[in-house]
């Protein structure tokens, strides 16, 4: 679950938000099955959207509100990109509309390649829509997938409930953050990337999530 302090915090960062703006909306994207709506389920405490092995994932755009009532946000769930042309092609015009009603921007990555097809055409996708690159925030999620070396050995990185704890761990995930700023720099062209944007969480645990929403809701301004 989805720690109960931090979910605390971000909901005093929507209420001051809500005093100077209307609500926002903060579309969540990015590839197929990597975590988008495992995301908002958990930090909406529930399931709202379905997941799992009978899922082929968000096929629709989907709206869901967070918070309290007239002091809450919009948590946009869109379909994924780079399955498919033609999946890619169908979702396109909807994609492009949603770029423009939303407020903030999160892209959901996931090791071994975060700077893989999906996301690349997620993000030329939100740039071609005039999304500056410093309001593209990147959620590093599935963290175990990376390898920590120990005693000479590969080991995937464990984590507790604090995430990932011990000096190697932590560093694998740095190690991870600048490679995928590396190789999203250098296939977009794109030099104002930079690790901030990136911030490592668990959608499934809801380690780290709230802290995510609150760096998209940063960006706004």
């Amino acid at each position: 679950m989805a720690d109960a302090l931090q979910r605390s915090i971000f909901l005093e960062e929507v209420r001051r938000y809500r005093k100077r703006r209307r609500k926002p909306a903060i579309m969540i994207c990015g590839g197929m099955g990597i975590g988008k709506t495992t995301t908002i389920n958990t930090a909406c405490g529930r399931e709202v959207g379905v997941v799992g092995h009978l899922s082929r994932g968000t096929e629709h755009m989907s709206r869901y509100r967070w918070g309290e009532p007239q002091r809450h946000i919009v948590l946009v769930d869109v379909p994924g990109l780079g399955d498919s042309k033609e999946r890619d092609q169908a979702s396109k015009a909807s994609f492009r509309r949603w770029v423009r009603a939303a407020d903030a921007f999160i892209v959901v990555v996931t090791p071994p390649r975060p700077a893989s097809l999906p996301t690349l055409r997620t993000v030329k996708a939100l740039l071609r829509n005039g999304v500056r690159p410093d309001r593209i925030v990147f959620g590093f999620n599935r963290l175990t997938m990376l390898n920590v070396e120990v005693d000479g050995e590969l080991h995937p990185l464990e984590m507790g409930a604090a995430g990932p704890v011990e000096p190697e761990s932590r560093a694998a995930v740095e190690h991870g953050t600048a490679a995928f700023i590396h190789a999203l720099t250098a296939a977009t062209g794109i030099p104002q990337f930079r690790a901030g944007q990136v911030v490592p969480y668990d959608a499934l645990t809801g380690w780290n999530v709230f802290p995510l929403l609150g760096r998209a809701l940063a960006t706004i301004g």
